[in-house]
């Protein structure tokens, strides 16, 4: 029994989900009797372990004349000898995601259906159109704080083709600067993903009203390609199949509420009180700190910082009006001598020789009494980096021309870096040395002076090595345009109080405040490509001065 003969036209077609598209199957009967054919669809979907269904689960044969096939076990088809018989095979793609868009391959079936074994397959291809349908969520809607709000942007894709999207935020207004984690996103079909948005005002308020500030996310084909829009219909707006749009708003508080201000009122009218009852009821036995007497000695301790500097803390003592810190050589003799205002529980001492055992010693002094000293307490200084030995044995000269090869690079972005270095190239005994000891902030401090403040241009959280490589990037990107700026790294730098941020971009010091947050607007105007919000001024040294009698 001889094998049908089929042919398909066309071989290859397409469909959009949801519509309907079809093919003509011819099967001619070479052989001697009159046969009846069997036409089936078949796929390769099945094993695959996708939530998916293939064209066999959503085709169906028609005979070419009208009506329906293999009725009460009928055959789809009947050919004579020598004749050709025609079905039409009907594809209906499903709207949804279990049809993936794309190329998809199918083959139809003709078997006889006296001897099943006689059969033939002839395979098609079928081309579905891709279809994207994004879903954004907002959590929650509208945040409320005096600097910044937090919100989760989830992302759905109920499609049936991935998406590769850019999440981005804007404010009409641009009163609000934005952080996106992470601002690019991968979504198969039928996935869903969650993205972090935090959203900072540029203009904190003192005083006042709280104010609403809205703001848009939208999430857009990463790629950058034309997204294509259905027709317009009259009265409806453009619609992009491609891109989901969220809404939301940050509710910005101001700094002082009514309740802060009107407890701080009440705080000054109290101590305004005690004070004039002090006055007036203080008579002649009253004490004054020289008939206190002698002050209670200062409990000391003192721990290394770095190869160059240690920090000495000590519990503060009431009714002292200062501390004395002196530094001791290896005999026990006072060298240095440091005044210390009283409301102080700690200074840094820099300047120190590395690989050394160090000692201090305190005394409290209150008029002109001074407390016995302390006990002394002693720290040894870790061993310098071992990038720091050629300039260390070197001249001073060449040391000052070594210092131009850094060009570009913030000052504590480089001290950064010298310091991984040692982990692979420097000696053995060095780095087990430097294992040895606690983590330490660089040698080099911020060139700042105490009490300044300085304009933060640049938010860089510590992942891996991003947040240096963005700060120091930025910093460089800055000293291209003539803009002076730093790079810091915050776990090294504990007086800036903002440890889990990572890295810190900062702009020269300013006196006040105001003056950084100027220089700060200053920048943000002239460069905004670079600058796109300015956060609070931070102080990066402690605001009380250490001198060196």
């Amino acid at each position: 029994m001889a094998d049908p003969v089929v042919e398909l036209e066309p071989v290859a077609a397409a469909v959009e989900p949801g519509g309907q598209t079809r093919v003509v199957v011819t099967v001619v009967n070479e052989g001697t009797i009159v046969e009846g054919y069997r036409v089936e669809v078949l796929d390769d979907v099945t094993g695959t372990g996708r939530d998916v269904v293939g064209p066999a689960s959503w085709s169906e044969v028609l005979p070419a004349e009208g009506g329906r096939t293999g009725e009460g076990g009928e055959p789809d088809l009947t050919v004579y000898p020598g004749q050709q018989g025609v079905v039409v095979v009907v594809f209906s793609p499903p709207v949804g995601t279990r049809v993936p868009g794309g190329r998809c391959a199918f083959a139809i079936r003709v078997s006889s259906v006296v001897d099943p074994d006689t059969s033939t397959v002839i395979e098609g291809d079928l081309d579905i159109g891709k279809v994207t349908a994004l879903q954004a969520k907002l959590v929650p809607v509208t945040s409320t704080g005096r600097w910044r709000g937090k919100h989760l942007v989830e992302l759905s894709n109920w499609g049936n083709t991935p998406a590769r999207l850019r999440v981005v935020a804007e404010d009409p207004d641009r009163a609000l600067g934005f952080l996106v984690q992470p601002d690019t996103v991968e979504l198969p079909v039928g996935a869903s993903a969650q993205v972090r948005l935090k959203a900072r005002t540029r203009k904190p308020t003192l005083r006042g009203t709280a104010a609403r500030l809205p703001f848009t996310v939208r999430a857009e084909p990463a790629d950058g390609a034309p997204t294509p829009q259905a027709p317009p219909v009259p009265g409806m707006p453009l619609v992009e199949p491609h891109t989901a749009t969220v809404d939301g708003a940050f509710n910005q508080k101001p700094i002082l509420t009514k309740g802060v201000v009107l407890g701080a009122g009440l705080v000054l009218v109290g101590v305004a009180g005690l004070t004039a009852y002090g006055l007036m009821t203080r008579g002649d036995g009253a004490q004054n700190f020289q008939e206190l007497g002698v002050p209670d000695t200062p409990e000391v301790s003192v721990e290394a910082t770095g190869p160059e500097s240690v920090r000495v803390s000590w519990i503060p003592l009431d009714q002292v009006e200062g501390y004395k810190l002196f530094q001791l050589d290896a005999q026990g003799a006072v060298t240095t001598e440091m005044p210390l205002a009283p409301e102080l529980g700690a200074t840094p001492v820099e300047g120190l020789a590395p690989d050394q055992e160090h000692c201090f010693t305190m005394a409290a002094v209150r008029g002109e009494v001074q407390s016995p000293q302390s006990a002394p307490v002693c720290a040894h200084t870790p061993v310098a980096a071992p990038t720091d030995e050629p300039t260390t044995t070197g001249p001073p000269e060449e040391t000052t021309e070594a210092a131009p090869t850094t060009e570009g690079q913030p000052t504590d972005t480089g001290a950064a870096e010298t310091t991984g270095a040692p982990t692979t190239d420097g000696p053995a005994e060095t780095g087990a040395t430097a294992t040895a000891v606690p983590p330490a902030p660089p040698t080099d401090e911020p060139p700042f002076e105490p009490g300044e403040w300085a304009a933060v241009v640049g938010v860089f959280p510590a992942l891996g090595t991003a947040g240096e490589t963005g700060a120091t990037q930025l910093v460089e990107d800055l000293e291209a345009e003539g803009v002076e700026a730093l790079a810091v790294n915050t776990e090294e730098f504990p007086d800036l109080g903002l440890a889990e941020q990572g890295w810190l971009v900062l702009l020269d010091g300013k006196t006040t405040f105001e003056e950084a947050s100027q220089a700060c607007q200053d920048v943000q105007a002239a460069l905004p490509e670079l600058v796109g919000f300015c956060n609070p001024p931070v102080q990066p040294v402690s605001p009380v001065p250490v001198e060196t009698g």
